[in-house]
């Protein structure tokens, strides 16, 4: 599908979050296949990014074989998830923010390194994971009634809404997380049970899974990079940090004339003292005010 007709999708789907207002299906109308699904989803996250967004992770949806079946799909989708839509559990979700949220528990894996495919396996996500924690994920579409294809929520980025993060910190090798058994209580009724092997085997498939994904979009190097990092230009600038305040030491000694704050003599620390040149005056002590009079 043409960029033009990808964006106008893009379009629709930020008003409908900044509005409230749910759209029809865009994948019935467009016909969109799945690649056309995550070029929407980018032309959005590229916009969150230039907005000062900043990507602090990703979740992994249609990670039960239940789910898949649903969509007839044989693997997950994935979404980008923001620094404005993780919430810890001590605070509240502002759930008039929202179209039509849902809740799923999951296991969240908050990793120390960024892991890279092809060939990601589940003992490289247990080695470059700090902690997992136990996560509550609020789902919402902008899609009218939930009526969804998979095209239509990956372009909504996986159906992404907020995240709320434990309190308790585990190392993902203290317990067998395939046996980990979660419920989620609604006004203290059980309304779901689920053990970690309900997801694809074990917790760490899906992210094992993501980042080979990652790999098959061909995405050149820098810009994974940035985006994993959620480095804009003045997170990149602040990346150089040390090396700007080398450069304008150097700078300043070299070419003190440059330094708005005053000329720096060789060997001295602090700026000198500079003192506006007086004006010129006439005979009769009258201020020359036309530079050809001096």
């Amino acid at each position: 599908m043409d960029e033009e007709r990808l964006r106008k999708i893009a379009d629709r789907l930020v008003t409908a979050s900044h509005t409230r207002i749910a759209i029809d299906p865009p994948a019935a109308e467009a016909n969109l296949s799945l690649a056309d699904a995550y070029r929407i989803q980018m032309i959005n996250v590229d916009r969150s990014v230039a907005a000062e967004r900043r990507i602090v992770g990703r979740k992994v949806g249609l990670t039960s074989l239940a789910m898949q079946k649903m969509f007839g799909v044989n693997e997950p989708d994935f979404g980008h998830l923001f620094d404005d839509m993780i919430l810890t559990s001590d605070t509240e979700c502002i759930i008039s923010s929202l179209l039509l949220p849902r809740v799923e528990p999951e296991i969240a894996f908050v990793l120390s390194r960024e892991l890279r495919g092809p060939g990601v396996k589940r003992d490289d996500v247990i080695a470059a994971t700090e902690y997992v924690t136990p996560a509550l994920e609020i789902i919402d579409t902008r899609i009218r009634d939930w009526k969804i294809t998979l095209a239509d929520t990956i372009a909504d980025n996986a159906s992404s809404a907020r995240v709320v993060l434990g309190q308790q910190k585990s190392s993902p090798t203290a317990h067998d997380l395939a046996s980990i058994a979660m419920t989620l209580e609604k006004n203290g009724a059980a309304v779901e049970h689920g053990v970690g092997a309900d997801v694809m085997g074990h917790p760490a498939e899906p992210v094992a899974w993501l980042g080979n994904k990652l790999a098959e979009f061909g995405m050149e190097e820098f810009r994974k990079h940035c985006l994993i990092e959620g480095l804009d230009d003045i997170g990149l600038t602040m990346k150089m940090e040390d090396k700007i305040k080398k450069f304008e030491a150097r700078r300043t000694l070299d070419t003190p004339w440059l330094d708005g704050s005053g000329y720096l003599k060789r060997n001295r620390n602090g700026p000198v003292k500079v003192e506006a040149a007086p004006v010129p005056k006439t005979n009769r002590g009258e201020e020359k005010t036309e530079p050809l009079e001096w």
